[in-house]
């Protein structure tokens, strides 16, 4: 039967009816103040890489085991949930939350065409089960003759195709387990087409009840041309990419803040990089403050290109336990480095803004490329390919090629090793492979081998002063370094700390682009703790390809003599679709977190990988790029896109005015 024109309006009329009810029941409800879930041993997974340290790692796996999981005993698919949109965020996951009623574990994902999908992780449906969904596009505030979507890739600037067929959530949310029920904080990204055709831009921070995913009491935050005159002179909703998954700050008098970052898409210009705080107030009057601690990394450059993004591969920006923020940026001028431009380094900021940051000695080399830089301290005993001594045998050096060796590419991780030390300690790691351990309690400013960047990869001390750290070392390979870097660090790092007695180990995973995956011990040296440079290697059968892998671990702390049953994972993503190429599967692989034959032994042969389940159905999601997988309670969460999905065309196209994707992006349970 062909609906009439009256039929559509009173559907129409309906709907709205029924949002406008729910928007309004919503906006009554409050949130109390008291943590009833994800409490002591209880396996949940709330934001990027598991906890604030950003480690990676999930402590209270009981069921997956390194001595138990093999090609002939491994989880298999249960079910693959399908999306509207590519899902770039890592799923994240809460234990027996009410749902209706109903006590649900539940798995959260967040797509680029601007949903929110709550899962029934148990679901026995080979597609999933849906327990709530949301779509955050709505122009109602704007008035009449207005239409709400994400952005397509094709709206971008120079229609950049890093993130498509659309841009809408595409940095981590995070859960807040503090109040009840839970709260869900993330950002959208908007194009608002009017009646006419005119398109304006915005995103939006918003909080969502868990339970019901609707917005919470003054959400959301609208960041749009209005707010950047008024608060973050130069941030642009069109250029500026929110890419970094979000931090939460637990404050004092029941005050949730939120750290959001963006950078750029695809290093289009003008645009620089930013970091925001936000803060929520759960007591009295509910909802957002206006006023904002806004850090902006090239805020002194003189110029209008400046840049200076914070991206990190989609890892969150870290949390120590006195709410201090670390992230690592990007590009940037370098005029005036470390006097209001702060490109290519890793920042410490606090509520009041900027608080410290480290700058490597050869910064300038990092961004224009063309350079020759160091790749360890002075007189090793050999260089790590393909670096080479100079004249004097004393430095080892690589020629770089043209374009940006981003240090800002990978994300930070707070280490808490199992020893004492005498001062904090965090890692940071870019496309130049170096790894750098750094003091927290003062992060060191520019590196006092500047004039110098080809002598030495960095200074270093046994105690936090200016212009010092506490070491670097070249961690990850480097290829093609005369050419386009495609190499390092994309992501985080994972850092496992345990076990007992003489079975206590420390380590630092990476999987760096066409490499396999290593783990670099740490071990107490003096009061400070060290990397010892050889690492433990998984057997070469698989090197992961371009962006490489953000690894994470699970093990069973409450058994802490049986650590060497912790496992290892890393999703390879290589094959993530492209305006030009459909999409392979992703697939996930496991190898041993300990190694064989002491520190500096081998993670051995892969225990397992998911390539058997590469096109059945229900199995692996289509790759996405720097996703990270989630495990908790013996079932394993991989997100992405649809199998084969293809940007861009008739089985993913970007969304218009007048339809939506409906089928791009795609998640996976295994069990």
């Amino acid at each position: 039967m062909k609906a009439t024109p009256r039929t559509v309006a009173l559907i129409a009329l309906v709907i709205c009816s029924f949002v406008i009810r729910n928007f309004a029941e919503g906006s009554k409800r409050k949130l109390t103040i008291g943590q009833t879930y994800c409490t002591g041993t209880t396996p949940c997974v709330l934001t990027y890489h598991n906890d604030n340290n950003r480690d990676g790692v999930n402590p209270h796996e009981s069921v997956l085991k390194a001595s138990t999981l093999s090609s002939s005993n491994h989880p298999s698919p249960q079910w693959l949930a399908t999306t509207d949109g590519p899902i770039y965020t890592q799923p994240l996951y809460v234990h027996q939350l009410q749902v209706s009623g109903v006590a649900k574990n539940v798995v959260y994902v967040a797509t680029e065409n601007n949903s929110v999908y709550a899962m029934d992780a148990d679901s026995t449906s080979s597609t999933g089960t849906v327990l709530q969904q949301v779509n955050l596009d709505n122009a109602s505030d704007l008035g009449s003759g207005y239409t709400e979507i994400a952005v397509p890739y094709t709206d971008l600037p120079k229609a950049c195709t890093d993130i498509a067929p659309e841009v809408g959530i595409t940095g981590t949310p995070v859960i807040d387990v503090s109040v009840t029920p839970p709260v869900i904080y993330l950002v959208t990204k908007h194009e608002d087409v009017s009646s006419s055709g005119v398109k304006t831009y915005r995103q939006k921070l918003h909080g969502l009840f868990a339970d019901t995913l609707q917005e919470i009491p003054g959400s959301p935050v609208v960041l749009d041309s209005t707010f950047a005159a008024n608060h973050a002179p130069g941030f642009s909703p069109l250029y500026n990419n929110q890419r970094a998954g979000v931090a939460l700050v637990n404050g004092a008098n029941n005050t949730a803040k939120l750290w959001i970052a963006w950078g750029s898409h695809c290093d289009v210009s003008p645009y620089f990089g930013f970091a925001m705080e936000f803060a929520y107030n759960y007591g009295g009057t509910q909802g957002f403050s206006s006023s904002y601690t806004v850090f902006n990394s090239e805020q002194g450059c003189p110029g209008k290109i400046c840049e200076g993004g914070i991206w990190m591969g989609g890892a969150a920006p870290a949390v120590d336990g006195n709410g201090n923020v670390y992230l690592a940026t990007s590009n940037g001028s370098y005029s005036f480095q470390g006097g209001g431009e702060y490109g290519d380094s890793v920042v410490k900021l606090t509520d009041s803004g900027l608080a410290d940051f480290y700058t490597p000695p050869d910064f300038k080399g990092l961004e224009s490329g063309k350079s020759v830089i160091a790749c360890t301290n002075p007189a090793p005993q050999k260089c790590p390919s393909p670096c080479a001594f100079d004249s004097t045998g004393q430095y080892c050096q690589v020629a770089i090629g043209p374009n940006n060796w981003d240090l800002g590419a990978g994300g930070v991780v707070l280490l808490s090793p199992t020893f004492q030390v005498n001062n904090p300690l965090m890692v940071a790691a870019g496309k130049q492979g170096m790894i750098y351990s750094i003091f927290t309690g003062n992060l060191g400013q520019i590196d006092n081998q500047w004039n110098s960047p080809d002598e030495y990869a960095c200074s270093t001390a046994n105690a936090p002063i200016a212009h010092f750290i506490a070491q670097c070392f070249q961690g990850l390979a480097i290829h093609n370094a005369e050419q386009t870097p495609d190499s390092g660090s994309r992501g985080a790092p994972a850092f496992l700390a345990g076990g007992t007695g003489k079975n206590v180990h420390n380590y630092l995973y990476v999987a760096g682009i066409v490499d396999v995956i290593k783990a670099y011990r740490f071990v107490k040296a003096g009061g400070v703790g060290a990397f010892q440079t050889t690492p433990a290697g998984a057997d070469p059968a698989h090197r992961f390809q371009y962006p490489g892998a953000s690894p994470t671990v699970t093990w069973d702390e409450s058994k802490s003599t049986n650590i060497n049953d912790a496992i290892v994972w890393a999703l390879e993503t290589g094959g993530f679709g492209r305006p030009n190429q459909a999409a392979k599967a992703a697939v996930l692989y496991s190898y041993r977190a300990i190694p064989t034959g002491g520190g500096e032994g081998t993670l051995g042969p892969e225990l397992w990988d998911t390539s058997a389940y590469n096109s059945s159905l229900p199995g692996n999601p289509g790759a996405v790029k720097f996703i990270v997988p989630t495990i908790a309670e013996g079932k394993i969460f991989l997100a992405g896109g649809a199998q084969n999905y293809q940007p861009g065309t008739t089985n993913c196209p970007a969304p218009t005015t007048t339809s939506q994707p409906q089928a791009c992006g795609g998640l996976a349970m295994y069990k």
